[in-house]
């Protein structure tokens, strides 16, 4: 055998063992996992038509954007009355900074005064029925808390209508319109979800068609699922 082809079977073997892509070969990446939320456990949430339509949503792509969204909440909150489910997600306060004003008082930790520091995020809410979608809002919410104290403990809520309210125990959304004569406001759309029990309770507008004087609104209760992207696999 002449020494050039000595040189070319080294040069083959090598290629072999440590596997080295020579020019003209190509090599194919393996695609990388995605990472589904798991499907809700209807059982769990009391809810059949409903919690089914929203995994079907959920298994065919439609949410995995949004639930493995880094530092995010989600809650789905599943209808009894009816074929429909509301989405609660929104961001969570991330870069803190001071306000260019602190509140007249502040708040104490170990007997003195700390600095108030805030955050800005957005949420989103969107009706489905029938698995489509349906009415939505969004709307920004204005994080506070004690400088110094755990994310835990901060608190949400909005300036204007609609009003949220965020803190550690429950969340509340109401949406309300002033009435005719202009002396008070009445309420559209009412959602509170306590985030320790999961439970929700929810005011509904009546369609024209069904409203009376003694009805204007219809009450819906069940329970939510919780979505957070550090608890998906």
């Amino acid at each position: 055998m002449r020494p050039n082809s000595v040189t070319l079977l080294c040069f083959a073997l090598a290629v072999v063992a440590l596997g080295v892509a020579v020019p003209g070969s190509a090599q194919t990446a393996l695609p990388r996992a995605i990472k589904h939320p798991d499907s809700v456990d209807c059982f769990a949430v009391h809810a059949g038509t409903s919690c089914q339509a929203f995994n079907d949503m959920l298994q065919a792509g439609k949410f995995t954007t949004m639930l493995t969204q880094p530092a995010s909440k989600t809650f789905v909150c599943f209808r009894q009355q009816e074929n429909a489910f509301v989405v609660v997600h929104y961001d969570l306060p991330v870069q803190w900074e001071l306000p260019l004003e602190q509140p007249e008082q502040r708040p104490k930790r170990n007997g003195q005064e700390v600095d108030v520091v805030e955050a800005g995020t957005n949420m989103t809410i969107v009706e489905y029925k029938e698995s489509a979608r349906a009415m939505s809002l969004r709307v920004d919410l204005l994080w506070s808390k004690a400088q110094g104290d755990s994310d835990r403990d901060a608190m949400a809520g909005t300036r204007g209508n609609p009003s949220v309210t965020v803190t550690g125990k429950q969340l509340v959304v109401n949406l309300s319109h002033m009435n005719n004569a202009g002396t008070s406001r009445v309420t559209d759309y009412s959602l509170q979800i306590n985030r320790l029990t999961k439970r929700f309770a929810e005011q509904l507008p009546v369609a024209k068609s069904e409203a009376t004087t003694q009805r204007a609104s219809v009450g819906e209760n069940g329970y939510c699922s919780d979505f957070s992207p550090a608890a998906i696999r």
